[in-house]
């Protein structure tokens, strides 16, 4: 009885073993359908589409199963939110918190344990279908949360971009996991929107690895995006280089606009950056995200059609560097058109050594968001 025991126990490990996708290399690629279980499915399921097959639930999408790797995706439904008009409810269409509902589970045999990229392939079709969490073993570590898509509407798109609280479309090869030994692992993927549509997936321990079909997004046209969510307006400023003013850089590794304060010369008045109000017509307050730096206090400016100043503040005296500093104006009425401008100065408060002299604050700001009057929402 024993000898049968020891058998069983034996196969059922072959089995499991065999069932399991294998690491080779560094590199596994999973087809996303090949799930070996789902859970957390009483509120949203995930489905698989095939040609001619699609669940008769709430889903804006037309099948996509031609176009996929295998012809076949799948989808989590039913999809009630699939933009800003719709309702966002925690529980039901959305989860910024993985491990909580719509969870699917793939067995991962790794011989070679370290650090994975995670690349994702999905199809997304409007701003609220694009967002995903992975985990490991039940873990839920903050470096596979938030997977998100912004370019490549409308196509099978790769991404391996984290959504972040000063950039939402987040910047390439920054989702992971970590592998920490050999062995039989569970890779799971976790409901952040519903509606999102995945192909396939990839775990590789290359960082420089790029699927085939990625296109690497240019990062400053992706900072400069005009973002509209829940009526309120995140401006983009591509006119950051202004004649009679000091210039701006882009320090994207922070999403925010720097002044290059190694200079003497950039130390001397204010930087600025412009944009044209895209509209609709209408009274709104501006919100300006500001960043603390511990090396001084710089002064922002936020001024309209370059005469009339809008609001002006000093970042107060901080022990915590780059803290976001968010600072209101009054109520102003804003044409489509109008022309806004913030402006920054570099600082130094003198406690800061450096290079014989003392360190200076940039002037750092992340953005602007232009907000309805009476509107109390602020996105996710």
């Amino acid at each position: 009885m024993k000898n049968i025991t020891i058998t069983l126990l034996a196969l059922f490990a072959t089995i499991s073993l065999s069932a399991a996708f294998q690491e080779r290399d560094g590199f596994v690629e999973i087809e996303a359908e090949d799930f070996e279980s789902q859970t957390e499915s009483d509120v949203r399921k995930w489905y698989i589409i095939t040609p001619g097959n699609q669940p008769d639930l709430q889903d804006i999408d037309e099948n996509h199963a031609e176009s996929a790797s295998g012809k076949a995706y799948i989808e989590i439904l039913p999809d009630t939110r699939w933009s800003h008009d719709e309702k966002l409810i925690t529980g039901e269409n959305f989860s910024n918190e993985p491990g909580i509902m719509g969870i699917l589970h793939y067995p991962v045999q790794f011989e070679t344990p370290g650090r994975y990229w995670v690349w994702v392939s999905a199809f997304s079709t409007g701003p609220e279908d694009n967002g995903l969490h992975i985990g490991i073993n039940g873990t839920w570590p903050e470096s596979g949360r938030r997977i998100q898509w912004c370019q490549g509407k409308h196509k099978w798109t790769w991404s391996s971009a984290q959504r972040v609280e000063h950039h939402h479309c987040g910047f390439p090869k920054t989702i992971y996991i970590d592998v920490e030994e050999p062995g039989l692992h569970t890779i799971s993927l976790s409901m952040r929107e519903d509606g999102v549509e995945i192909d396939r997936f990839i775990l590789v321990n290359d960082k420089a690895f790029e699927p085939e079909g990625f296109e690497m997004p240019d990062l400053e046209t992706m900072f400069d995006e005009q973002i509209s969510r829940n009526g309120n307006i995140r401006l983009g400023f591509t006119n950051y280089e202004i004649k009679g003013k000091l210039p701006y850089y882009r320090d994207l590794g922070k999403g925010a606009y720097a002044i290059d304060a190694s200079s003497e010369e950039n130390r001397k008045g204010f930087a600025a950056a412009s944009t044209k109000f895209p509209g609709p017509n209408g009274k709104y307050t501006l919100r300006l995200k500001a960043l603390t730096e511990i090396d001084g206090e710089s002064t922002y400016r936020v001024i309209l059609n370059n005469d009339t100043l809008l609001m002006e503040f000093q970042n107060p005296e901080t022990k915590v560097d780059l803290k976001p500093n968010n600072v209101s104006s009054a109520a102003v009425e804003l044409k489509k058109g109008d022309i806004i401008t913030v402006e920054s100065n570099a600082h130094t408060n003198g406690k800061i050594p450096e290079r014989g002299g003392t360190a200076w604050a940039r002037g750092r700001w992340q953005n602007l968001t232009v907000i309805p009057v009476g509107n109390t929402t602020s996105g996710h």
